[in-house]
C-alpha cells in the first residue's frame, strides 16, 4: 500500500501474483501511485530496511530519498481501517492477527516537481 504521509490519501493498492518478489511488488505499487498522482515523492518512507535496499535502485535513479521509520501513521490509520472493514477479530492469544496483510510502503512526502500529463 501507498499513502500520502501528510493527507493520508491512500492511492490504489497492487496485488501481485504468489511469483512476484517482494521487490517487483514494491516498486509496482511505487511507480503506480506516481503514475496516478502524477508525482515524484521526495522521500519514501518504509518500515523495514529490507524495503529500503529492494527500493535503493529506482530511488537512485528517479532521485528521492528512501527512510527505515517505524512510525507511519497514515498507513497505520489505512489498514486499521480496512481489518475494521472485512471483520478483523483482533489480537489473538499468540498475538498474531490473522488477518493482518504486509505492508510494503508506507508514506509518500509530495516533492514539488509534478509529472506532466
Amino acid at each position: 500500500m501507498v499513502s500520502d504521509g501528510d493527507s493520508g490519501f491512500a492511492f490504489l493498492p497492487e496485488l501481485g501474483k504468489p511469483e512476484d518478489s517482494t521487490g517487483q511488488l514494491l516498486a509496482r505499487a511505487l511507480l503506480g501511485a506516481m503514475r496516478d498522482g502524477r508525482f515524484v515523492p521526495s522521500e519514501v518512507r518504509v518500515r523495514h530496511k529490507e524495503f529500503k535496499i529492494l527500493l535503493s535502485a529506482l530511488s537512485e535513479k528517479i532521485g528521492f530519498g528512501v527512510r527505515v521509520t517505524n512510525s507511519l501513521p497514515a498507513l497505520d490509520h489505512l489498514k486499521d481501517h480496512f481489518l475494521a472493514m472485512v471483520g478483523d477479530p483482533g489480537e489473538i492469544s499468540d498475538g498474531r492477527n490473522p488477518f493482518a496483510l504486509p505492508v510494503l510502503i508506507s508514506t509518500l512526502s509530495l516533492a514539488p516537481r509534478m509529472l506532466a500529463p
